[in-house]
């Protein structure tokens, strides 16, 4: 189910302010970075990804770029976002034929709901735009919706079902919104709250002073024309061939979550992020480029910049982890690494990143500025579809394929051919650079999502030879939706469960091996055999109840684990470098894993 707030009436941009948009002029403008700072964060992105002679060639490429054209772009840049809210301000939401704008109806009182296909609304302002609806009261209306679009049949619900044009092409959709607040397939009383706000409490006020307002829900019903079949009949067509050409599998990883990560003294975000590393590494052997968006929020229009995830802290700690090492080094390691990805989070929440400053340069370069800092040239088909900017059916704003920018920079070069000499007539060095190509092919598309209501979270791979993860990082437990175009996404999902499982099993063994408390010794102390006991120091006891078997570590191993009936999994299950479907053996010895039937 979702909820759609102040849709807007038309496509054109209306500049009066609302409750949402009252502080913007308050925000400070995104800015633009320092070229030099641009260029070492664009090589430092590079470095773990590259061989050494690539390096050596996009740092080649990126001193030229400093000495030659580099500089004037940097200036036209600064040219050209004069005057405007941010300098990537050109990618918005609302379609035109002239571009899109973000858009808003200031005089909306409703909210729109959809569930099942089905499209409700009820008004939760008065024209003060002060609040007439408790969050209870909203709670029951969105009950009494669930409630109601459970009743249709899905065939009678599926012909008025105009949610699908919201796949197609934005200037097909006649559906524009502003805010778009989705909730799990039951109400969570637990959520966060919908909205803050200074209104009077609705509870205490006379319902006389509301105005003239419906608080009760309505069923948006359609005058089917057969235009508008015929248009949804194309959309789910196009959107059902998009759905067979990827596979998506879910987990829910239920045995520890945020508590357990930041107990252990890690960034939760961090943490999960090295999950999807060292689980692909230990299935292929190597690192691939990997995209998260960062939000700028505290910017004015600044939306996201992109956190490269894979650093050279990142590396080592996937080497480590799956090399015969004792287990503090592989948790020194997973600490460097996560203490890097979170500094470069922050560098990137400040609009420090270089993703978004360097797809700007190209944009400069690509569609030319005069002396005055104005438009002069057509983008060629690349206006909207930047590379590390979002592009469409992208919900998180990863790169496209960079096959796709090499076609496009030589049909740019010829069809310019003839144009004026201030010009560039081919593309930078930098642009045609293999480093280039490399960080805008996203092999790991990754987006957190901070909504604990939500069970799922996903959306499709940007590359045809990637995956898409989304994921949700909760109290105690991690849900993790991925997705790619049929590239063993199950195997990957397996892969991903035993690391943080071993992690786990690591992190505990260390701690008690360190500084953990008199409880968890004593604990310790009575799980030794007693003297005289004839269980040998090198044996393992095998357990069996029922069809289940388990193969247990010997009780006296220093690595002993604390997971004996927290969860029904096997201790270390599926752990195996490039295992699948839960079999495989450990990073360490002195422990295995056997299949449950």
């Amino acid at each position: 189910m979702a909820v759609l707030m102040r849709k807007s009436r038309n496509n054109q941009p209306n500049y009066k302010q609302g409750i949402t948009f009252a502080a913007q002029d308050k925000l400070p403008k995104l800015p633009i970075p320092e070229l030099e700072q641009s260029m070492t964060r664009y090589l430092a992105a590079l470095k773990p990804l590259q061989s050494p002679r690539e390096h050596a060639e996009s740092t080649q490429a990126v001193e030229e770029f400093l000495k030659s054209e580099g500089p004037e772009l940097q200036e036209r840049l600064k040219k050209y976002a004069t005057g405007k809210t941010s300098y990537i301000e050109q990618f918005s939401r609302v379609p035109t034929e002239n571009g899109c704008h973000i858009g808003q109806d200031p005089e909306a009182k409703h909210i729109v709901v959809l569930c099942h296909g089905q499209f409700y609304w009820f008004d939760v302002l008065d024209d003060n735009s002060d609040l007439i609806m408790t969050e209870k009261d909203v709670s029951i209306n969105l009950q009494t919706i669930v409630d109601d679009a459970q009743k249709t049949p899905i065939q009678d619900a599926a012909k008025g079902a105009l949610g699908v044009l919201s796949t197609e092409n934005r200037k097909i959709c006649d559906l524009y919104t502003d805010t778009i607040l989705r909730f799990a397939r039951t109400i969570n009383g637990q959520a966060p709250s919908l909205w803050a706000s200074t209104s009077p409490d609705p509870s205490k006020r006379d319902p006389a002073s509301f105005g003239d307002v419906n608080t009760t829900p309505h069923k948006l019903e359609w005058d089917m024309v057969p235009e508008l079949g015929i248009a949804l009949r194309f959309a789910e067509t196009r959107l059902a061939d998009l759905i067979q050409q990827n596979e998506f599998q879910t987990l829910d990883f239920n045995h520890y979550g945020k508590n357990f990560m930041t107990s252990m003294g890690f960034s939760p975000d961090a943490f999960v992020q090295m999950a999807f590393q060292a689980a692909y590494y230990g299935l292929y052997g190597r690192v691939e480029c990997t995209y998260e968006p960062a939000m700028t929020k505290m910017f004015l229009h600044g939306r996201t910049e992109a956190i490269r995830s894979v650093t050279p802290a990142s590396v080592d700690f996937v080497q480590t982890f799956w090399g015969e090492v004792p287990p503090q080094q592989k948790v020194d390691a997973l600490k460097k690494a996560c203490q890097e990805h979170t500094a470069n989070t922050r560098e990137c929440a400040k609009a420090q990143g270089c993703d978004r400053h360097m797809y700007a340069l190209f944009s400069v370069w690509q569609r030319g500025v005069d002396d005055d800092g104005a438009e002069a040239a057509s983008s060629n088909g690349l206006s909207s579809n930047g590379y590390s900017s979002p592009i469409e059916g992208s919900v998180v704003g990863s790169p496209p394929r960079s096959t796709d920018l090499t076609e496009a920079l030589s049909t740019h070069s010829r069809n310019n051919s003839s144009s004026s000499p201030r010009r560039h007539r081919a593309p930078p060095h930098i642009f045609q650079d293999a480093g280039w190509d490399k960080l805008n092919n996203t092999i790991l598309s990754t987006s957190n999502c901070g909504n604990p209501s939500l069970r799922h979270f996903g959306f499709g791979p940007t590359s045809g030879d990637g995956f898409g993860i989304g994921y949700i990082i909760k109290d105690e437990g991690i849900s993790i939706c991925a997705s790619s175009k049929h590239r063993q996404t199950k195997r990957f999902v397996d892969a991903l469960e035993s690391y943080l499982l071993e992690i786990r099993r690591i992190l505990r063994s260390t701690q008690r091996r360190g500084t953990s408390p008199k409880a968890s010794r004593a604990r310790e102390a009575s799980a030794r055999p007693k003297a005289g006991s004839r269980l040998k120091s090198r044996g393992r006891v095998i357990k069996a109840t029922g069809m289940e078997k388990e193969i247990v570590q010997d009780s006296t191993s220093n690595t002993a684990s604390d997971d004996e009936g927290l969860g029904g999994c096997v201790e270390g299950e599926g752990g195996g470098g490039g295992g699948g479907e839960g079999k495989g053996e450990g990073t360490e010895g002195g422990w295995e894993t056997v299949e449950v039937e």
